[in-house]
């Protein structure tokens, strides 16, 4: 949302992308939620201070982007309660894989260039704390919550990783 992503395609320009992702309410979805992260942690360090998940406005403010802060107030109802859905479900998911949790901005960064990114657990998208997310539903609801993850498989090479699609044959064919 601030500095736009080159998506791992080295020939594309990171702030070309910044334009389209920005118009995509899935990237403001993408981004922490406080159900998962508290308000102590930096999600972003730049020239204006640092950020949380509850400095939102000011963060889309000091970016000069109001709008995003109203994308991201449009997703927050779709992960808040995050309440169990009352069927059984498959949570899918990989992990291992380098995932920025957080991100720094010098004065001379700030917002277009690419940060510094602190790296963390995930699936090289979502990180492992909002993929867990299916966890919380445990034993708050009579159907069964089943957990698998995938290591080094990433967000997008989830849906033709050969041992992913035969783990969902499995499942189906049982």
């Amino acid at each position: 949302m601030a500095s736009g992503d080159d998506l791992g395609v080295y020939v594309l320009n990171a702030l070309s992308a910044r334009p389209e992702q920005r118009s995509m309410p899935s990237s403001a979805w993408l981004m922490p939620y406080d159900t998962f992260w508290n308000d102590t942690e930096i999600l972003v360090t730049g020239p204006h201070g640092n950020y949380t998940v509850n400095d939102y406005k000011r963060f889309f403010d000091d970016l000069g982007y109001p709008d995003g802060y109203d994308m991201r107030q449009d997703t927050e109802k779709l992960v808040d309660p995050l309440a169990p859905p009352g069927v059984e479900v498959y949570c899918i998911h990989g992990k291992i894989v380098k995932t920025p949790a957080a991100f720094h901005y010098s004065k001379k960064q700030w917002f277009d260039h690419q940060p510094g990114v602190v790296w963390g657990d995930g699936d090289g998208t979502v990180n492992i704390r909002s993929l867990h997310g299916c966890l919380r539903w445990q034993g708050k609801q009579k159907q069964k919550i089943t957990h698998k993850e995938f290591a080094k498989v990433d967000h997008l090479g989830i849906l033709n990783n050969k041992d992913v699609n035969n783990y969902i044959k499995t499942i189906v064919l049982n």
